[in-house]
């Protein structure tokens, strides 16, 4: 029993031991979000702008229904060329919205773009390449939705992966939908995207009262996977600063793009161009982030602007609804397969709780109605009842004071004391129907007239998360990161060297050596592709080098996937074989676990390598400082630990 127990004493002691660099790496990385997350660029506590006298008179709301990250690829070519979601949103979705829709946006990733070699499949794995079919597929797709509603549409970077003559064809071929010119909806296209050379694209609705930015902040030039998922919006902050500058008195502005602005660099800089000018900027690209925000990302930031990430559509079947009505914002996101949600209305007012926009709050206490825009459902025919706090308030009936326009024929309102709830977070439901016999119900909607935040513990941490991964400043972080583990990896390999062998002199020369001609083998550029040799790197897009807009791609990358996960490990089981730690070296648990540690890490490094070679091939898996030198640094070092723990037992 005692011994027992000393064997798993030993066993956690050498698995702790090893995980010193990744203890090491978390702990950089969150002190980097508290240095410079989001939460430095958000109301997170209270919302002061929601109970400010509001400045601008409410009209009649302007819709607009917002998707993103459609990702239509080989799957759905493969399966009669239906992309499932996306058709059900036009036959399910449009048909109720579009009387009252002035806009359907799409911010990017309009195709994936990601093509799986038949032949090497199981050795290479998927490149990025862009697809003819797949852009004639969501052409279609666009030209059904700009049939009954407007579509404008931003690129995002799976748009634009490959060479820059392959994007460039496809975007000739398959050019942007040109919105159809309606009678109180979104006008024609005040200029392309090409006559402008412009980073942003306006459309306004003809009565002058809304106004919807396209935002590109694509890479200048195009990259194959993993690079290319960081945006640039340099020149896109400059150029929404002078759209903006010719529609000052444009009541409702939205702007949206792909990109965070978290995930852009520049981001910083972007915010302050729509500062006190923009209700909402929309974005995607995020997806769900593995899970942990199912219903995307929002923030309130502190240019008094909403940023909303919407789920994507391929797999969630995610869609958002933003209403803008005198500069206020009122939004809501549905799924196509939840049966309970609220996707056949929006609430106008009150606010929601943390995320009201400026005035929102204010303008409930004028008002004392709460407001409900329904075009699926005539709320006063049914008798629906609104609910606050478990108290019925009033039955629903048609708004009143309202233009007499379309959308105001879906309008409903329910009188209430707003004065009894202005103070603190409250929640509204909406039913049909006795509590015992429920017949329509929406899911509890959290609001606050004061700017307080939700009240539930995961609406708060949602919130957070929100306002970290929208808003942090990634450039930065990234740039520390990968100094940090470069340093560390340099001193690890040189610090109290104890043995002067070959494996041990070659295992530093790589290690450092690699690492400081990074500059140079990222910067290397391959030939055109002209004899159908990509797989061997001479043909495609060039690799990012730092002096290109993708310089925020490389650190993260290398950090994420090259620093912590693989080199800085490594070298730090080279450090501890080479100190004295005769009754740990010796022992038989720190071999088996020395077993997984070196299995682990060269799966990892090989992992990056098949990566590398799919996109990029052989010539760059090999040679570029991303890949093969990390599986062999990983082999080395674990071949002399193995052999320097049995030569301890042999002695012993």
């Amino acid at each position: 029993m005692i011994q027992r127990y000393g064997r798993r004493i030993t066993y956690v002691r050498c698995i702790g031991l090893l995980l010193v660099p990744e203890i090491l790496g978390f702990a950089t990385l969150f002190l980097l979000f508290l240095a410079y997350g989001g939460h430095h660029h958000a109301h997170l506590l209270s919302n002061a702008a929601c109970a400010a006298e509001s400045t601008l008179s409410p009209t009649h709301p302007r819709v607009v229904l917002h998707i993103t990250d459609i990702h239509v690829g080989e799957r759905h070519l493969e399966s009669n060329s239906e992309h499932p979601n996306l058709n059900r949103l036009i036959q399910e979705v449009l048909p109720i919205w579009a009387p009252v829709l002035d806009s359907v946006v799409v911010s990017g990733d309009l195709v994936h773009a990601i093509t799986s070699n038949k032949r090497f499949r199981r050795f290479i794995g998927s490149y990025s390449r862009q697809n003819f079919s797949e852009w004639a597929l969501i052409d279609s797709y666009l030209r059904r939705i700009n049939e009954s509603v407007p579509v404008i549409v931003a690129h995002g970077n799976h748009d634009s992966f490959g060479r820059l003559a392959e994007v460039d064809d496809a975007l000739d071929a398959f050019p942007l939908v040109v919105p159809k010119s309606r009678p109180n909806k979104i006008g024609s296209a005040e200029a392309s995207w090409a006559a402008l050379h412009s980073r942003v694209r306006v459309q306004q609705s003809l009565d002058d009262d809304l106004l919807v930015c396209a935002v590109d902040a694509r890479l200048e030039h195009p990259l194959h996977r993993p690079y290319n998922f960081f945006g640039d919006s340099t020149q896109a902050a400059i150029d929404l600063s002078f759209a903006l500058d010719d529609h000052v008195y444009t009541p409702n502005v939205i702007a949206f793009g792909h990109y965070p602005t978290g995930v852009t660099k520049s981001g910083l800089k972007f915010r302050e161009a729509y500062r006190g000018r923009v209700a909402a900027y929309l974005s995607g690209h995020l997806h769900t982030l593995y899970g942990l925000t199912p219903n995307g990302l929002e923030a309130m930031t502190d240019t008094g602007a909403l940023e909303l990430e919407t789920p994507d559509l391929v797999k969630t079947g995610a869609y958002r609804f933003v209403v803008l009505d005198g500069g206020r914002v009122s939004t809501t996101v549905s799924f196509l397969d939840d049966q309970n949600s609220s996707g056949d209305l929006v609430v106008l007012s009150p606010p929601r709780a943390g995320l009201c926009s400026a005035g929102a709050g204010y303008s409930a206490l004028a008002s004392n109605k709460i407001r409900v825009l329904s075009p699926g459902t005539d709320l006063e025919e049914l008798g629906v009842v609104a609910v606050v706090d478990g108290g019925e308030i009033g039955n629903f009936r048609r708004a009143s004071e309202c233009f007499n326009s379309v959308p105001c024929k879906h309008t409903y309102e329910a009188e209430w004391n707003a004065k009894a709830y202005e103070k603190g977070t409250h929640t509204l439901t909406i039913r049909h129907g006795s509590p015992e016999n429920q017949g329509f119900y929406t899911t509890p909607y959290e609001f606050s007239l004061d700017g307080s935040p939700p009240k539930r513990w995961w609406s708060r941490l949602h919130y957070f998360a929100g306002a970290s991964f929208a808003l942090s400043e990634f450039d930065t972080m990234a740039q520390y990161l990968s100094t940090v583990a470069l340093t560390l990896c340099i001193a690890l390999s040189l610090w109290r060297p104890r043995s002067r062998g070959k494996q041990t002199i070659l295992l530093r020369a790589l290690a450092v050596g690699w690492l400081l001609g990074v500059p140079v083998l990222v910067s290397t550029r391959f030939v055109d592709d002209q004899l159908g040799l990509g797989w061997i790197g001479l043909g495609g897009a060039s690799l990012p080098s730092f002096s290109s807009s993708a310089y925020v791609d490389i650190p993260f990358l290398f950090a994420q996937k090259i620093f912590w996960p693989v080199l800085v490990p490594v070298s730090f089981a080279q450090l501890v074989i080479e100190c004295d730690h005769r009754e740990m070296l010796e022992s038989v648990q720190f071999r088996r676990v020395l077993w997984v540690f070196v299995a682990l890490h060269a799966w990892r490094a090989l992992r990056v390598t098949r990566e590398m070679l799919g996109s990029y091939g052989l010539v760059a898996a090999l040679w570029s400082p991303s890949c093969f030198p990390l599986f062999v640094i990983t082999l080395l070092c674990g071949r002399r630990a193995l052999r320097h723990t049995r030569k301890k037992r042999v002695v012993r």
